[in-house]
């Protein structure tokens, strides 16, 4: 125990020596109610920001619409699923349908 004790301490002096006694405080140390009623506010302000977002409902699960950076949703022509992957969107320009309708339906019968 001793022994674990001397090596965080040589541990501590060296990381002090390297980067300054701030590195060696504990962060809470800074920390006081002022800060705290500053970080709540900010909490608070960001938390209405993102409830500003309008929400889809995709699967029943709701999804901000920032999630999405494009302006509209490809719907599959065929099993009429929305086109939300990578790999779907991209059958989807070339083919017009999402990547499992086209390897049903379209590959191997051109």
């Amino acid at each position: 125990m001793k022994l674990e004790f001397n090596k965080i301490a040589e541990l501590e002096r060296a990381i002090e020596k390297k980067y300054g006694k701030i590195a060696t405080k504990n962060p809470a140390s800074f920390w006081n109610k002022d800060k705290e009623e500053e970080y709540l506010e900010q909490l608070r302000e960001q938390i209405l920001q993102e409830e500003e977002h309008e929400q889809i409902k995709i699967n029943g699960v709701l999804v901000t619409e920032k999630l999405f950076n494009r302006g509209n949703i490809q719907v599959c022509s065929r099993c009429d699923k929305q086109c939300l992957s990578l790999n779907d969107d991209l059958f989807y320009v070339k083919y017009e349908m999402c990547e499992r309708c086209f390897y049903l339906y379209k590959d191997g019968r051109e």
